[in-house]
């Protein structure tokens, strides 16, 4: 029997860390390195970096553009480096109580990225098509409880949208960011549990918008082939997560002594290649 879509959640950010569940930034550091580095990230606070606070403003002006000013503030121009612009900056943070701040500069690059993506066709049709908007969603991968906070997603869960900033989005960098920052873990995680919420999710696009003037944007669609090969690492990473917390047991590399390869171009000699020249 088909499941009936749900409506997803809508909660803070301090209610959904609370949530009991494994996350997708926890399987993709398992994956990426080991359980011991897991076990170890979970041990500390995440910080409000200018760069978490930046992705965090793109995010509500983009995805809630009307609970922006509600949710951030910028400062004027101050400088903390002296007693003055000290004093001026701590009253700016009381007086904006629980918004997040930002600087000129930070505020400046928000509204060009924002500028940019909604002046970019493939990204505002597919924002336009997902009327559901920062939803928290559960589920279970690999025998554990999971949870997913997605960006946007379309009513009949036919499409489900990312943005992510870049600092470049062309298609061979942005390539190698989704490798490194494992946006393809990311997405098969995020459409397993919204699968399992009775949505088909047959679409996954990626907004990505670059942190410096000019703002390109660029649309990247990843294609099932990709997913599929995603899940398979999601499963098995998440029944590893599962099996660490039942046993206690969170392993880092192997114990054994490791033949080391290394690729060809390691010996290559720059005189000879510059005598090749």
């Amino acid at each position: 029997m088909k499941t009936k879509p749900t409506t997803g959640l809508i909660m803070s950010e301090a209610d959904y860390s609370a949530i009991d569940a494994l996350r997708s930034s926890e399987v993709k550091t398992a994956a990426r390195s080991t359980l011991a580095h897991l076990a170890h990230s979970r041990t500390k606070t995440q910080e409000d970096t200018d760069a978490f606070l930046v992705g965090r403003a793109l995010h509500c002006a983009v995805l809630r553009p009307d609970d922006f000013a509600s949710e951030f503030v910028t400062a004027p121009r101050c400088d903390r480096r002296t007693k003055e612009g000290k004093a001026q900056y701590e009253a700016i943070l009381a007086a904006a109580g629980s918004r997040g701040v930002l600087d000129e500069v930070s505020s400046r690059m928000n509204e060009g990225m924002l500028a940019s993506i909604r002046l970019h066709p493939s990204a505002e049709s597919a924002l336009n098509m997902c009327e559901i908007r920062e939803r928290v969603y559960l589920g279970e991968i690999g025998g554990i409880a999971a949870k997913c906070r997605i960006d946007a997603l379309a009513r009949d869960g036919s499409l489900l949208v990312d943005v992510k900033t870049a600092m470049s989005a062309s298609p061979r960098s942005f390539a190698r960011s989704c490798v490194d920052y494992g946006y393809a873990l990311q997405f098969a995680f995020y459409r397993s549990i919204l699968r399992q919420n009775g949505y088909s999710v047959d679409d996954c696009l990626i907004i990505a918008v670059e942190k410096t003037s000019p703002y390109l944007v660029a649309c990247y669609r990843l294609p099932d082939e990709v997913l599929t090969r995603a899940d398979e690492v999601v499963e098995r990473t998440a029944s590893r997560i599962a099996e660490a917390t039942r046993t206690g047991v969170w392993t880092g590399y192997s114990d054994g002594v490791i033949s080391l390869d290394l690729p060809p171009w390691a010996f290559s000699d720059s005189q000879e290649a510059t005598d090749e020249n």
